[in-house]
């Protein structure tokens, strides 16, 4: 899934086709300069590359890492069991963070 409002040149194929950390998401990110991050959602990941947090559009002195969200998120057909039958729910942020809640692996594949 890619957001609506990205436009990108990212290779998507090695993107998709990058190591799966035996997550039932992950979310492609890259390095940013610290000063702009505040633009972006930041990542935050633990030792083994797995996405434990979230900062969305952190001041610079606040922000967790320089690790920002590109927009791109690869789901597996079992996520859908995460998501809830009826109501509004928003993919990418709610799913993630769905999984997050549930101790679920939410990986991180570097753009």
């Amino acid at each position: 899934m890619i957001m609506g409002d990205l436009l990108t040149d990212a290779d998507l194929t090695s993107i998709i086709n990058t190591q799966n950390l035996k997550a039932l998401a992950s979310i492609a990110s890259r390095l940013f300069e610290r000063r702009k991050v505040s633009s972006f959602g930041v990542v935050v990941r633990n030792e083994e590359g797995f996405i434990t947090g979230f900062q969305e559009k952190p001041k610079p002195e606040e922000a967790l890492s320089n690790m920002i969200s590109t927009g791109i998120y690869i789901f597996e057909p079992e996520v859908f069991n995460y998501i809830p039958k009826e109501g509004d729910f928003g993919l990418a942020v709610n799913s993630s963070l769905n999984l997050l809640k549930k101790g679920c692996g939410l990986g991180n594949r570097e753009s």
